[in-house]
């Protein structure tokens, strides 16, 4: 990636550490915790703080998509028990 002026980009990790306002606005957490090398969702919850009404709502967001284009007998909505 260059800057607008040609000038080759340069990340370090530290700028990807403020990922709560991407996550809270919408990109799913475990593209978050990709982004940010973790191996564990939770590392992620914890820099973010997201608790797991929001992890949950994510994953449904992802599951309704991905209904769009699969067949609606290879999904079932999970019980309370489940979640």
């Amino acid at each position: 990636m260059v800057d607008v002026d040609g000038t080759p980009l340069r990340f370090t990790p530290h700028d990807f550490r403020r990922t709560t306002e991407t996550v809270n606005g919408g990109l799913p957490i475990h593209l978050a915790a990709k982004l940010l090398g973790h191996l564990d969702l939770g590392t992620t919850q914890a820099y973010v703080a997201v608790y797991p009404e929001e992890v949950i709502r994510h994953y449904r967001q992802f599951v309704d998509q991905r209904r769009t284009h699969r067949p609606s007998e290879e999904y079932h909505e999970p019980s309370d028990t489940e979640w």
